[in-house]
């Protein structure tokens, strides 16, 4: 079960599908917010067109119209410092963001409804479905291939696919 904030309970949102979704390489949150001016330099400089402005004025990451390449112009934009700084080493070394997809209840294959939409707009190859017995395939996002760009999510057809946070490993010492 996903955990909502109060701001979405009180709206209705009972999944956090409003959630204001970070954009790729930006800087933890509670400096993200005291960087960000609102100037929508990136929300312009996006050419994928998904970068929107939330309710709060902050930009955020909308995937139902396309999905992140990772271009690096919304970075290039920001004059602020609301983003890390890349290079093509960074690129290369970091995830850009720490989003994954998470395949929700309302998926067609949990009603035994075969389609794999998902899996095969998945050009990181992060969504397989494994055989089961007396059902449909049932889908399994590794979240290690993941690189959170929202293709699946702008191609599934039940609107079962959120882009939720990673949470990080915790590395528990040996007893």
């Amino acid at each position: 079960m996903q955990r909502i904030g109060r701001a979405e309970f009180l709206r209705g949102d009972w999944v956090g599908r409003n959630r204001a979704t970070p954009l790729p390489w930006t800087i933890p949150t509670p400096q993200f917010f005291d960087a960000c001016t609102r100037c929508d330099a990136c929300i312009d400089a996006c050419p994928q067109a998904i970068v929107e402005r939330g309710r709060d004025g902050y930009p955020r990451l909308n995937f139902s119209g396309n999905s992140c390449t990772f271009c690096g112009e919304c970075v290039q934009s920001c004059d602020h410092g609301a983003f890390h700084v890349i290079s093509a080493d960074t690129q290369l070394e970091q995830q850009p963001t720490m989003l994954r997809a998470v395949i929700h209840k309302e998926c067609f294959a949990y009603a035994n409804i075969l389609c794999r939409a998902c899996e095969e707009t998945c050009d990181a190859e992060a969504i397989s479905f494994r055989p089961t017995l007396q059902k449909v395939p049932q889908p399994e996002v590794d979240t290690s291939l993941c690189n959170g760009c929202g293709e699946c999510y702008r191609f599934c057809p039940a609107d079962a696919i959120r882009m939720s946070l990673a949470r990080p490993e915790i590395k528990r010492l040996p007893a």
